[in-house]
């Protein structure tokens, strides 16, 4: 999880990366992470991309997950680029909310977005 001091993702913001260990995957994704400060407990809701994350020092925050491209792996990045292209094959372009659902569940998405309406 990379962590930045307010809402923008400059990378002047950024403040650090802390590896967040799964401890539970049913209903919500839980999971926790060790800070120089102490320990950082995240909670996905339902599994999709609002999670909060709670620190006994600094207090809570919330926010929505989305793929951070320095650091995705080749396959997610991958993934992204595929379900852009079919994105603007199917719709002509990419609206603000398709390009939400592509880059933070993207083959997720492009499941949703190949079902018949």
């Amino acid at each position: 999880m990379a962590i930045y001091q307010g809402t923008k993702r400059d990378e002047a913001d950024y403040l650090g990366t802390v590896r967040i260990a799964v401890t539970q995957k049913d209903p919500d994704l839980v999971g926790r992470g060790q800070t120089s400060g102490g320990t950082l407990n995240v909670s996905a809701f339902g599994r999709g991309t609002g999670f909060t994350v709670e620190d006994k020092v600094n207090g809570s925050a919330s926010g929505r997950c989305s793929v951070q491209w320095k650091m995705a792996d080749a396959l997610t990045r991958r993934q992204v680029r595929q379900c852009l292209a079919f994105v603007v094959r199917k719709g002509g372009g990419i609206a603000e909310v398709e390009r939400f659902g592509c880059t933070s569940d993207p083959k997720a998405y492009m499941e949703e977005l190949k079902r018949p309406r």
